[in-house]
């Protein structure tokens, strides 16, 4: 199974994602500072509903990219190598060449 579009579309969601929570945070700070209250709470709102968004979209790509890589074949790097242990006397400086 390919990965790469649901990557793809998560990836852009978090990035308008990320202009939305910039928009609205700046209106936060904006209509706050001109003393609209009401417009300030909702613009805190769509704020608050963009952090939560972007927080679900980092799981969701979190977990798109270790499928991706739990599912990934490649060519020859399908078994571990084999190990190599020396005995630890081997290790203290031995004079053989």
């Amino acid at each position: 199974m390919d990965l790469r579009r649901y990557i793809r579309g998560t990836l852009w969601a978090g990035g308008l994602l990320l202009i939305a929570l910039a928009v609205s945070g700046a209106l936060w700070l904006i209509l706050g500072a001109a003393g609209d209250q009401n417009g300030s709470q909702g613009a805190k709102g769509v704020a608050l509903v963009g952090v939560v968004g972007l927080v679900l979209d980092v799981l969701t790509l979190i977990v798109l990219l270790a499928l991706a890589e739990l599912t990934r074949t490649s060519a020859g790097h399908d078994q571990a190598p084999p190990a190599t242990r020396t005995h630890p006397a081997d290790s203290h400086g031995s004079s053989e060449a």
